[in-house]
């Protein structure tokens, strides 16, 4: 690694390596000595990333944050907070729930949130809900997110418009299903393991997912039970094998399936 950074790219001033802390601390010959001389001199971008808590007391964490800028992302408030740090870091203000705003339309991925907010910088210095809900991608995450939330409510014609909006041709269908498919998978598994007694962080510790995500999904799991899970995933294998035999057009599939979900 150490001669990685070192090395300057032919077509770029810096390049990113992406490195998960756990592994870093059980490379051989990676000590707090060696990251004090490696972190300070090269230019390129080094990220450690860490899914749980580092041990702050240990020599190589603490050459680590020495030598770096830490930003711990552990809910969605969090995330908000990150959204108005790097606002005011770039001579803009947004508020908070303009930031909660910009995150449901985005998803927790911070590449699309950075982008986002450059964008609506350059609209104006001032970033409010009017201006997220004018110029703000819908990435499509968030729209199935937005999606599901619709259908477990029951809000058929909030449903319908939203899976317009992730409908852009028949070539969709197929991702429109396994993104719909995945998340009542995880509704299933959080409906499932709630009955048998786990609690919410159990839970997420589990299905390893981003805390943001199983925020959504824990309150989403509120409006059902094991069996409605399954029928809607039996819905969703019908919807698919039917669009794999060209039994019945996309779109007139997609309608039918979201009506089903929604009752």
């Amino acid at each position: 690694m150490a001669d990685k950074l070192a090395t300057q790219g032919m077509f770029a001033e810096s390049r990113v390596f992406i490195v998960d802390y756990g592994e870093l601390t059980r490379w051989q010959g990676v000590d707090a000595g060696s990251v004090e001389r490696v972190l300070p001199s090269h230019t390129n971008v080094l990220v450690i990333y860490a899914l749980g808590k580092p041990d702050k007391r240990t020599g190589l964490y603490k050459a680590v944050s020495k030598h770096s800028r830490e930003e711990v992302l552990s809910a969605p408030r969090d995330l908000v907070r990150w959204v108005m740090d790097e606002t005011n870091h770039r001579q803009g203000t947004i508020s908070r729930s303009a930031a909660r705003a910009l995150l449901a339309r985005t998803g927790p991925d911070l590449q699309l949130l950075s982008t986002e907010i450059d964008k609506l910088l350059s609209y104006n210095a001032q970033i409010t809900e009017e201006s997220v809900t004018e110029l703000a991608t819908n990435s499509v995450q968030a729209n199935v997110f937005q999606l599901v939330d619709a259908v477990v409510t029951g809000n058929t014609k909030r449903s319908l418009e939203t899976a317009s909006l992730l409908y852009t041709g028949a070539s969709a269908f197929p991702y429109i299903i396994q993104m719909l498919a995945r998340q009542y998978r995880y509704l299933f598994q959080i409906v499932f393991l709630k009955k048998q007694g786990f609690g919410a962080s159990e839970i997420s510790e589990r299905l390893k997912l981003h805390s943001y995500a199983f925020e959504i999904m824990w309150k989403q799991a509120n409006n059902l039970d094991v069996a409605k899970c399954a029928v809607a995933l039996q819905n969703l294998a019908e919807a698919d094998y039917k669009f794999k035999t060209g039994a019945y057009p996309a779109f007139a599939l997609l309608h039918s399936l979201i009506t089903k979900l929604a009752k």
